[in-house]
């Protein structure tokens, strides 16, 4: 199983879903620490490294290696704002 470490908001956007959708994205997050290339994974365009995952109306977007999973953004899928977020931060 990988280490979970993510950028400091998100951390406050999971805290700000609403109950099912924070069950959801937190289940999400387990199943990706145990298998971050499951076949519900695909690579996010425009950056190099970057995955992401659908989670109902939500986007997690990550990447990983042997030992780490790295969470970059949690966002609404159908919504730029992830994207902007994500090039502010790296």
């Amino acid at each position: 199983m990988l280490v979970l470490q993510a950028h400091p908001k998100v951390f406050d956007s999971i805290e700000a879903l609403p109950a099912k959708h924070y069950k959801q994205v937190v289940s999400a997050l387990f199943s990706l620490l145990k298998q971050p290339q499951a076949n519900d994974v695909a690579r996010l365009q425009g950056f190099d490294n970057l995955k992401r995952k659908d989670v109902g109306e939500y986007r997690i977007v990550f990447e990983h290696d042997s030992t780490t999973l790295y969470v970059w953004a949690i966002g609404k899928r159908n919504d730029s704002t992830v994207y902007k977020i994500l090039k502010r931060k790296i």
